[in-house]
């Protein structure tokens, strides 16, 4: 009702905070689709890029996991695989790293790139190797993910957390040069999702075509 009110009064829906999150950052990490939908309607601009990660409310949406927050995005957004944060990561990778499995195959089924990279060489399944997503592996493994690819450099992976309603960079994610998701789950993965997440990766698809991204 708060957002309903000040739309009508003139507030402007694309005013941005000191790093760059919209209101439209915010309701779709918060999974408000009510609020998503208003924003939309007033004409938000959906394409918009914060300043700490370089992402859009796609990322969000899909890190937040509200199917509805991300249908409407996918309406009227870029393909899925064509919106990448400044650290290469698309909506796949993000929805992937939450264990989001309805998020991951629903953008699948609407053209996400199963093997698409992000700046370091980095795949959705190893987003879900790292974190344990034993559900997003099985779809993302469905659908042809390559377990051979390899991490080109090493660093951080280009993940986000939520703190108190904001995102902060987590700088805690190293990832080796030349990883494969399998290396990852034995070296990182939690211990309580790491046996079913090897077994799944050592009987995965070891030869598929990459894309790198940037």
């Amino acid at each position: 009702m708060c957002v309903k009110i000040l739309i009508q009064r003139g507030a402007d829906v694309d005013l941005a905070d000191n790093e760059g999150i919209t209101p439209l950052h915010y309701a779709a990490l918060s999974q408000s689709f009510a609020n998503l939908k208003l924003l939309l309607e007033a004409g938000a601009q959906i394409n918009s890029y914060d300043k700490v990660n370089g992402c859009s409310p796609l990322h969000d949406a899909c890190y937040g996991g509200d199917l509805k927050c991300v249908d409407a995005h996918l309406d009227i957004s870029a393909p899925p695989s064509c919106v990448a944060c400044s650290q290469g990561a698309v909506a796949l990778h993000y929805a992937a790293q939450e264990n989001k499995a309805d998020v991951v195959l629903f953008l699948l089924k609407n053209g996400a790139k199963v093997n698409l990279q992000d700046c370091k060489g980095c795949t959705a399944l190893h987003y879900a190797a790292y974190n344990g997503a034993v559900d997003a592996a099985k779809i993302l493994l469905r659908y042809k993910a390559c377990t051979d690819t390899k991490v080109r450099w090493e660093g951080a992976l280009g993940d986000v957390e939520i703190r108190w309603g904001r995102r902060r960079t987590h700088d805690t994610w190293q990832m080796n040069q030349g990883y494969t998701p399998l290396q990852v789950a034995q070296d990182m993965c939690a211990k309580k999702d790491k046996e079913q997440m090897e077994s799944l990766l050592k009987n995965g698809n070891p030869k598929a075509d990459g894309c790198v991204i940037c």
